[in-house]
């Protein structure tokens, strides 16, 4: 089976997915990254676009696995954690998903996060209050008082989101 993500907004291009012994084949062809930041893309639940990109839910996670790299089992909505545009505010690059079968995502979202991904690392009890503040916002949490309260809030996220933080940009997986 076969699929495809077309992107015309921020972000231009295409994502298709291809059904293979190794798992899905999975090609990024996008392009329109202002900056060279890391962004994650992640699939999210709900292929509705009524509300913009947060109208898809959260991370497809079918079986309730933990976000992340160190999770052998991690969820099937880690699309790539981390992407890197070149200097032309392109990514092209081939991969292949071994969790990814391309007929449970047909009809879900791809979301493009404005941040990078944690990748379930955790760990944010190295972080002063003022910069956990500061991540928050950025974020779009609750900016809580103290560090304890946000420390809670991104380990918490790190396993489920990444603390990918805002969505730039979404589109729906097709039938190709």
């Amino acid at each position: 089976m076969k699929a495809i993500v077309f992107f015309d907004s921020k972000i231009r291009g295409q994502i298709h997915f291809i059904d293979t012994k190794q798992g899905a084949k999975i090609t990024l062809d996008l392009y329109g990254f202002k900056e060279k930041k890391v962004h994650a893309i992640h699939i999210h639940e709900y292929g509705n676009l009524t509300q913009g990109c947060h109208s898809t839910g959260g991370h497809y996670n079918p079986k309730n696995m933990n976000h992340g790299y160190k999770y052998p089992k991690k969820h099937v909505g880690d699309l790539i954690n981390n992407i890197n545009p070149n200097s032309k505010g392109m990514v092209n690059l081939v991969f292949y998903d071994k969790h990814i079968k391309v007929k449970d995502v047909v009809g879900r979202a791809i979301v493009i996060h404005y941040l990078p991904d944690d990748l379930g690392k955790q760990g944010y009890e190295k972080y002063t209050l003022s910069q956990l503040q500061i991540m928050a916002k950025a974020r779009g949490y609750k900016v809580y008082k103290t560090k304890a309260a946000l420390v809670k809030k991104f380990n918490k996220e790190s396993l489920i989101t990444g603390n990918a933080g805002g969505r730039m940009a979404c589109s729906i997986i097709g039938i190709n």
